[in-house]
């Protein structure tokens, strides 16, 4: 069996600080039961690991890494002994897990909690503690995140129960634009699907911003085949083969960058039509830049006192 303290005990000696990690104990290696009464601790069976899971759950998001600890000699009872040379890779969550560890932050009252679970050889997943105090940035590091990919850091105040949260009527009230990246920020919770399909993902955002979150998903997703279906034909540019459909038809199947230098392609067209409509309708002088800011509507130029804006055409 494994033996670990309640709390964190440290000491210092001549060589330094020394800390008390998780020990493998026997039955010979107890004191007699009245001392051993007075220095409560953790005692668990000793699992064969082939490697470890922590996950890390903030209100309703929820962080998996992989811990490859079985890898390092010192870390393979309690891989805080070796601290951040533990190999360490993203974890693609299952769903009963994932709903598991909600269950028991909603049990429990607690929003922030790590998870740490072992998973044997067998494929088996053992349940060892949940940490309300546990560290976060060191890992934080090394995972990608799907908030700061999808866009969501500036909502993320918004969402009660994390991506998880409903939208819509009896829901979360957001714009069309940020509800499709609180969808697409839940899809990049998948790590390595076979196939991607993204329907009109970025719809509502502006031109800039699609492209830089497509970009983003397709580095995000860059094992797996990713299938855009968008109206937006400026968004297609970059990607490796496009598929023009008209009234139901495929009338056109090829590379982007060659269909747009074909001035007979249906996809050429199809760009000088966007940019056509582009440049005499969202450029025209007629529009009236405003910019939003505390709330109120301010024409482009006038001050805001500093606040953060938001410009609008």
């Amino acid at each position: 069996m494994i033996y670990k303290s309640l709390f964190p005990v440290s000491w210092k000696s001549d060589g330094g600080v020394a800390l008390l990690f998780t020990s493998a104990v026997t039955e010979d290696d107890l004191p007699e039961d009245a001392l051993l009464s007075a220095t409560p601790g953790i005692f668990q069976e000793l699992l064969t690991k082939k490697y470890e899971l922590r996950i890390t759950v903030i209100g309703g998001h929820l962080f998996a890494a992989k811990l490859r600890s079985q890898e390092i000699p010192e870390a393979r009872l309690d891989w805080r002994a070796a601290g951040s040379v533990v190999p360490v890779e993203p974890f693609d969550l299952p769903g009963d897990i994932a709903d598991a560890c909600l269950a028991v932050m909603k049990d429990l009252g607690i929003v922030f909690g790590c998870f740490d679970l072992v998973v044997r050889p067998t494929g088996e997943i053992f349940f060892l503690e949940v940490n309300e105090m546990g560290a976060f940035l060191w890992i934080e590091e090394r995972l990608p995140e799907a908030l700061s990919t999808a866009d969501l850091l500036d909502v993320l105040s918004r969402l009660p129960d994390g991506l998880q949260s409903e939208l819509g009527e009896g829901g979360v009230r957001m714009s069309g634009g940020q509800g499709q990246r609180v969808r697409l920020g839940r899809a990049l919770l998948r790590r390595a699907p076979r196939l991607v399909l993204l329907d009109e993902p970025f719809r509502g955002l502006e031109r800039d911003r699609r492209q830089a979150l497509l970009r983003r998903s397709r580095a995000h997703w860059q094992g797996s085949t990713l299938l855009l279906v968008s109206h937006d034909v400026e968004d297609t540019t970059e990607l490796d083969r496009v598929v023009v459909v008209e009234g139901g038809r495929i009338v056109e199947v090829g590379c982007p960058k060659a269909l747009a230098l074909d001035p007979h392609s249906r996809y050429s067209q199809k760009m000088a039509e966007a940019r056509d409509l582009r440049e005499a309708c969202w450029q025209a002088a007629a529009w009236r830049r405003l910019s939003v800011a505390q709330g109120k509507l301010i024409p482009t130029g006038e001050s805001t006192d500093g606040a953060a804006t938001r410009t609008l055409a």
